[in-house]
């Protein structure tokens, strides 16, 4: 299985949080684009559509990544 397999797999396990770094890998994955950096708030965007995501510490939060979830059009794994 490869990393991003990997991440997207996590991401999907939808965990308490997350590193910054490995939510940016699943989205450039995706084709979206950090459009901007201010703070601990990131902006990215694709065709139109635009995320908010705030790294606290440098970690996502659950809420964020069920946001991105949506936005991906991924499905949580329920094999908990």
């Amino acid at each position: 299985m490869s990393r991003i397999e990997k991440l997207i797999t996590r991401l999907r396990s939808l965990p308490v949080e997350m590193e910054q770094s490995e939510v940016a890998v699943v989205l450039a994955h995706y084709g979206w684009t950090r459009r901007r950096t201010k703070g601990s708030h990131q902006v990215w965007g694709d065709n139109g559509q635009r995320l908010v995501l705030a790294a606290y510490g440098r970690r996502i939060k659950r809420p964020y990544l069920a946001d991105i979830l949506r936005l991906l059009k991924l499905e949580v794994n329920s094999e908990d």
